[in-house]
Formats: structure tokens, sequence, C-alpha cells
């Protein structure tokens, strides 16, 4: 039998192969590579369950996430930031900057006396006149953006008559303007739950999903109210306010040219008209809408910047610098800096004009007294 030795056996101690080198048997080669092969393919399998589980965590994760948000969100591309909101052709007044006296009912029902077997007294003359009492200083503090004593007042109405749906929709209100938009929610919800026909419910109540980015369930809503009552103008704002954030221009200006015919002194409205004429390309249109506004408060620097930009998307350098320099005029440096960081003031980044601008809301510091 022949001895089979290792021909690399000395090479350690830098001998040379003892003998002519031996074949490898073919045999054992194969078997090797099969080996190597079956080896490389479990691996890889391996690497493949382990993808897929990954995958499949992070899917039910988003699953998880997305039943967090209601039915007819829009929340996973509009994130829930309150409003206003600044447009990339500068800013859009929000639908309600502050509640439009028009926007809340002129007469307030008073409460209803409760139904039979509702397991509450009825009310007398004296509460119910105290409840109105009440329910209207909630209204006009809340027409004064005193929030804190409107809600002071509303719940003293509420505790006469826990259900009067007037109270409800303007305690939703109060928590709508201070932010608590999940609150207003939740007390709207109630409010157009008991009384479904009501516009004013239902628009307030989208008009909290708008704040919250639910943009599907508040365009819901706001057709509802547009079919319930097509002369409510709060409505067409708001809807041209939702289609300017979702940059359906066309649209947007169409319930914006509707609700300034009811508001025409609103500056929110007209001012998210001009933009949405702007992005539409009809600046000529849009600059007088801006114009408009500065006729009835000059002192408002939003239309100056704004027909600025209107300038500079049709390129005219010039004519934007002018409108810059007006709407400076009217606001602090720091005001002017945050409007001109806009995007829409990119081409003029290299313009020597704006350069010199920008430098003069910066101005560099005193050298330190010498000691």
């Amino acid at each position: 039998m022949k001895e089979h030795r290792d021909i690399y056996e000395s090479r350690e101690n830098g001998d040379s192969p003892k003998g002519p080198p031996q074949s490898v048997d073919p045999g054992l080669g194969e078997l090797k590579r099969r080996a190597w092969l079956t080896t490389a393919v479990l691996a890889v399998f391996m690497l493949l369950l382990l993808s897929g589980a990954v995958w499949l965590i992070r899917e039910q994760e988003k699953k998880l996430r997305r039943e967090e948000v209601p039915a007819g969100s829009d929340a996973t591309t509009m994130p829930p930031v309150p409003l206003p909101v600044a447009s990339d052709l500068g800013q859009a007044a929000p639908a309600q900057p502050a509640i439009p006296e028009s926007a809340l009912p002129d007469v307030l029902e008073p409460p209803s006396p409760p139904t039979a077997g509702a397991g509450a007294p009825a009310l007398t003359a004296e509460q119910s006149a105290q409840a109105m009492t009440e329910l209207r200083a909630a209204q006009d503090y809340l027409k004064a953006r005193d929030l804190d004593r409107a809600e002071e007042h509303t719940k003293r109405a509420l505790e006469i008559w826990p259900e009067w749906n007037s109270a409800l929709r303007l305690l939703g209100l109060v928590y709508t303007q201070r932010g608590q938009f999940e609150q207003a929610i939740t007390i709207l919800e109630q409010a157009v739950a008991q009384n479904p026909l009501s516009v004013e419910g239902v628009n307030s109540l989208a008009t909290a999903y708008m704040q919250k980015g639910w943009m599907g369930r508040a365009e819901e809503l706001l057709q509802k109210a547009e079919v319930m009552n097509p002369e409510y103008w709060p409505a067409h704002l708001n809807l041209g306010l939702l289609y300017l954030l979702k940059k359906q221009y066309g649209t947007a200006a169409d319930y914006l040219e509707s609700a300034i015919e009811y508001v025409p002194n609103d500056v929110g409205p007209r001012n998210n008209l001009g933009v949405a004429l702007m992005r539409l390309g009809r600046f000529e249109e849009a600059r007088r809408h801006f114009q408009t506004i500065i006729e009835q408060r000059a002192a408002t620097p939003a239309p100056y910047f704004n027909i600025a930009i209107s300038f500079v998307l049709e390129r005219d350098f010039e004519k934007a610098m002018e409108w810059i320099r007006r709407g400076a005029e009217h606001c602090t440096p720091m005001t002017a800096q945050n409007w001109l960081a806009d995007d829409a003031f990119n081409p003029l980044r290299n313009y020597a004009p704006f350069q010199a601008i920008m430098s003069s809301f910066s101005p560099a510091l005193p050298a330190p007294p010498v000691p």
C-alpha cells in the first residue's frame, strides 16, 4: 500500500517537499466544493430569514402606528403642526387666525329642557337666564382672545346644563385656539354627535382636524358643511386653506374668492388667495390682492414681501428689491430676516443689492472697549 503523506509536511522547517507531488483525489475535491456550496446557501438563507423577520417587525410597527391615526387621516403625509403655516411662496394665514366675529353664532339658542326620562330636572327660568349670561360672557372673552376667562364662563354654563350644544361648541373653539386639539376634538365630536345639522359645529370640528393634520376627515366635514349651508363663508375659507396646503391651487383660489366676498376686509383669506394665484402664475391678480391688504393695513409686512416674491418669480429682481425694502420698513430686522430666509428668495442670494440689505440686518458688533 502506498503511503499518503502531506506534500507540505516539512515546509515549516524550510525543507523542500520530498519526492514527486502526489495527485489529489478528485472525489474529495468535489465533496469539499459541495460542502462549501451548501454552507454558502445556508448562510444566504439565514440572512434572508433574518431580513424577513426584521421587515415583518417593522411592518407590524407601521401597522400599529397607522392604527393610532383615525381613518381618513393624512397625518402620515401631513405632520400635525399647528396652523398658521408658511407656504413656499410666503405666509398663508390660518383659517381662523383669531376667531372672526361672523364665525360665532350671532344668536345663542337657550339651553333646552331635558327630554323625558333623561334623569335631570328641567331648568328653571332663572337657571336658563344664568346659563345664557355665562355663555354670552364666554363669547365676548373668546372674541377678545382671553381664552382662560372664556373657558371659565363656558364651563359655568355647562355646569348648569351639561348637554348644551352651544356651550360645547364654544368650549371646543376655546381649546382649538389654545392649541389643545385633542380636547377640542373630543368636545366637538360630542357636539356634532348631538346635533349633526349644526354647520358651526361641523366647521369647528373640521378646523380642529386640520390643526391635527387630519386633512382627509377635515375635507369630508367641510364639504358636508358646504352642502348644509352654501352661504356659510367659514367653510369656504377653510376649504380654501385646506386645498392651498394640499397644493391644489386652482380649487383653493375658487373657494378663497368665494370667502372674500363675505369678508372683504379679512386679511387672512385675501392673503391666501394671493398666494394661490401666485402659484398659478397669475401674478398681476395676486399683486392686486396684496395691494388691497396694504390699503387696508399698511403696517402689515406680509403683502410687501409677497409682492416681492411675485417679482422674483418673474425674474424682475430690481422691483423685488424695491418691495423688500418697503416691507422691511414695517417689521423688525429679525422678522425681515425670517421672511428673506424663505426659499422663494433663493434666486437673489448672489444678487449684490440683496446681500447688502441682508448685511444691514446684521451689522457687525462693536469692538470691545480697550482696557
